[in-house]
């Protein structure tokens, strides 16, 4: 998926100031079997950096294809050369690329490596690693502090040693006691208040108070249906 290898190449980016042109280095491996496919040199490398790559080779390496295949050396050395410190004296791809990304990558190379210790040291110095998975397909790896490791289950056997070892020398684990949770205290609170009688409400009261005022100034009014007056003195 070349928009995930998009997304980890801008960590690589932010966290690591590994910026294009990428040049990759790659291993001996890595060089003959990319020769052998072809694919992921034509296609999956300019996909996953955005046709900013530059698959790069050093003496070192190319003297390994040399050793194992001469028609193969003859097509590497097409690829684009980097120089290393081991030009009078070659060494293997190995040792030639662990020696030009240790100490913090200074010149900011990618790394594309089958070999297995290669691969290892390659995330142990948080390089950019490009590797060919089982399926056959170019992936540009997660930054190593970025992966999620999965706590390792304990034996059972251990368990039972642990608790028979507590026993032995008395530990008690204690037990943590139960606090009220704010839902059940918020729950009883609520059934005491439904419990409560409905308060009569202000504006009612009020109402019913002025009304039996009104009554008492009122006049009477005579069976005649006149009003009552005083008598006059």
């Amino acid at each position: 998926d070349h928009k995930e290898a998009h997304k980890q190449l801008s960590r690589y980016k932010v966290r690591f100031d590994i910026r294009p042109p990428y040049n990759v280095l790659v291993d001996a491996k890595m060089v003959i079997d990319a020769i052998k496919t072809e694919n992921w040199l034509k296609k999956s490398l300019p996909e996953i950096f955005e046709g900013r790559a530059y698959p790069m080779v050093t003496k070192c390496i190319l003297k390994e294809v040399k050793d194992i295949n001469e028609d193969m050396f003859q097509i590497a050395t097409k690829f684009q050369e980097q120089k290393c410190r081991h030009q009078d004296d070659p060494v293997t791809s190995y040792t030639c690329v662990k020696s030009l990304i240790k100490d913090g990558n200074p010149q900011k190379f990618c790394v594309a490596a089958q070999q297995p210790s290669l691969r290892t040291f390659v995330r142990q110095q948080n390089v950019p690693l490009l590797i060919i998975t089982e399926k056959g397909v170019l992936k540009l790896e997660i930054p190593k502090d970025e992966v999620k490791v999965r706590p390792t289950a304990i034996p059972e056997s251990e368990l039972d040693a642990l608790e028979a070892l507590k026993k032995k020398l008395g530990i008690r684990e204690k037990k943590p006691k139960k606090k009220r949770t704010a839902k059940k205290k918020a729950s009883h609170l609520t059934s005491e208040a439904d419990a409560a009688p409905p308060p009569m409400k202000k504006r009612q009261r009020n109402r019913k108070s002025k009304d039996d005022n009104e009554k008492e100034d009122a006049p009477s009014e005579s069976p005649n249906g006149k009003e009552e007056q005083e008598p006059s003195e």
